[in-house]
């Protein structure tokens, strides 16, 4: 975790006021969630963070049953079916043990709608997403914490959105305040070009708190969009590493 120093250059100044806009508007409630300590406030809070990931699942579900079953928007509901399964992935790696049986069901049926797909029967690939859809709601409870402390193994990680949609990859991590930590993603532009290259791509900052950390892919809380990534608060330039 990279701890800064901040000066009082103006460009410091706008920045620190950014981040407290951007924790406002990610989290309205961060400041009575870290004042309060007591159980009720604390399951409320992960109840949320399960919900947030698992309805994003749903909804790229459900995107994806809607465009294969027109008929007209094929190669959109299969980018749809990609979004889910990245969601999906993130969901097995950090799910609570209440929760594995819920994830395998989801991330199998997207795998069973993707073969369906492949076997020309986009008709019944939507049938078994939006099956797959009610099932998952219905079946989750939102109880037990996704997740984990955000630490360094987020760093250089690929960002999807909670609807698994790409944002960009984590370039750090900085400490703006104490107790207060901020995710700074690359996002816009050509982002990690054959695997080295960066071009016409941004710094801005996320709350750390809002990011959900899985094997090779973080996820965001939060269904924001690539075009909305990109008018977050800048944070400077791109890491060393």
């Amino acid at each position: 975790m990279l701890t800064v120093q901040f000066t009082h250059s103006p460009t410091r100044v706008f920045t620190r006021i950014g981040c407290i806009a951007l924790a406002c508007v990610f989290a309205p409630s961060a400041h009575s969630q870290l004042a309060s300590s007591t159980p009720g406030a604390v399951a409320a809070q992960r109840t949320v963070q399960a919900e947030s990931i698992v309805h994003g699942l749903a909804r790229s579900m459900d995107n994806a049953a809607r465009m294969l079953a027109s008929g007209k928007e094929r190669f959109q509901g299969i980018r749809s079916l990609d979004d889910a399964r990245r969601v999906a992935r993130i969901l097995r790696d950090v799910a609570p043990p209440n929760g594995h049986a819920m994830v395998r069901f989801g991330l199998q049926a997207v795998k069973n709608a993707r073969h369906a797909v492949q076997n020309g029967d986009p008709q019944a690939a939507a049938q078994i997403l939006r099956s797959a859809r009610d099932q998952l709601l219905s079946r989750s409870s939102g109880r037990g914490k996704v997740g984990s402390p955000v630490d360094s193994s987020a760093v250089g990680k690929l960002v999807v959105n909670a609807e698994g949609k790409r944002i960009g990859r984590v370039d750090r991590l900085e400490q703006t305040s104490p107790g207060v930590q901020f995710a700074v993603l690359k996002v816009g532009g050509l982002v990690d070009l054959f695997g080295f290259l960066d071009l016409g791509n941004e710094l801005v900052g996320v709350p750390a708190e809002q990011l959900v950390v899985g094997k090779r892919m973080v996820a965001l809380r939060s269904a924001i969009t690539p075009e909305q990534a990109e008018n977050l608060p800048r944070f400077g330039s791109a890491s060393s590493r």
